[in-house]
């Protein structure tokens, strides 16, 4: 109950005052800790169940190859591997396809592949997390490539495998193949689905589109905070200072949320406008929503206030800065200067 709610201390409290622990137990705090995010702590509960004369079942070698997916815990991982080869384990389809998602998302394409074409039943999701490894790691055209082939063998590409093949469309700025991949989605009707909606925005934003990523926003029927973001990095990465302010009103309109993240975008857009005014008015906005003694928030009205020649307000923020250090003001201005 306690992990459900992220109350791990709580809920690691509780399993160590069993009398008796089991597989199932062990894997129940494995998971909680995998689910969120606390990979090191999976593992290290792995090695003392393993200590304490527990063996692993197949839930638990999918719950810790969830904890392996990361460049730094490849070793770990292949050593992972090796032990499910000697358990008699990798003839699962399920254990299979999560080896293939840890080599994937560690960067081992090489591995990965080879044990996905080992693969006696390729599912969609096995296809999907392939296709993310290569795309996490800047392999894009393979994942083109993969992204191909799955859908030439009949298999229906699922909404993770869109999310992935059109943020593969951004990063190489191919915006042919992801007018293809758009109509897709409208002829299948999840065009609007908000992480799809969101996905097709940053298409076209990050294909200089941003007439088209404005209407695709403005067509979803529920915004979600993420494609606010994504609309609003398009306009500030293209220096459209207006148009980045009024969305930042324009969500403040219909109550939406401003972030940290929104606000550095702002800030970044405030070197594009010759009106200090504008740079005034969005720091007014920061210190109303209690963001300024964020560091970096802090660092980027520095940045913009000596960029417009604003000393006395830059050093007002320098000075409010945590931990600021007085001798520090000079070299940062001669570094900007």
């Amino acid at each position: 109950m306690y992990s459900k709610f992220g109350l791990m201390h709580e809920a690691r409290f509780l399993f160590d005052k069993l009398p008796f622990r089991n597989v199932v137990t062990w894997t129940s705090l494995m998971e909680a800790y995998a689910e969120h995010g606390l990979y090191g702590k999976a593992l290290r509960c792995f090695q003392q169940m393993q200590s304490d004369g527990v063996l692993p079942n197949r839930v638990t070698y999918l719950c810790v190859l969830k904890a392996c997916c990361n460049p730094m815990l490849i070793v770990r991982g292949r050593e992972l591997h090796s032990e499910i080869i000697l358990r008699g384990f990798e003839g699962d389809s399920m254990i299979a396809g999560a080896l293939v998602d840890m080599y994937a998302k560690c960067g081992s394409s090489t591995e990965a592949h080879f044990l996905f074409n080992k693969l006696p039943d390729q599912t969609v999701i096995s296809w999907t997390a392939l296709i993310a490894g290569y795309i996490k790691h800047e392999q894009n055209e393979e994942a083109f490539d993969l992204f191909e082939q799955m859908r030439s063998r009949g298999i229906l590409p699922e909404e993770a495998t869109y999310l992935y093949i059109l943020k593969a469309c951004g990063n190489r700025t191919d915006l042919e193949l992801g007018q293809i991949i758009h109509m897709e989605l409208v002829c299948r009707g999840i065009d609007r689905n908000g992480r799809v909606g969101a996905a097709i925005v940053y298409l076209y934003s990050k294909n200089s589109s941003l007439a088209e990523a404005q209407y695709v926003f403005d067509s979803l029927p529920s915004k979600d905070s993420a494609s606010w973001q994504v609309l609003m990095r398009g306009f500030a990465e293209q220096r459209l200072c207006n148009a980045t302010f009024n969305l930042l009103q324009r969500m403040e309109t219909e109550g939406v949320p401003s972030t940290i993240s929104i606000f550095i975008m702002c800030l970044e857009a405030c070197k594009c406008t010759s009106l200090k005014s504008k740079v005034y008015d969005m720091h007014l906005q920061i210190l109303k929503k209690g963001f300024e003694s964020d560091p970096s928030i802090g660092h980027r009205l520095l940045d913009i206030y000596v960029f417009h020649g604003c000393f006395k307000e830059a050093k007002a923020v320098f000075d409010r800065l945590p931990y600021s250090d007085s001798s520090e003001w000079s070299t940062f201005v001669s570094d900007l200067c």
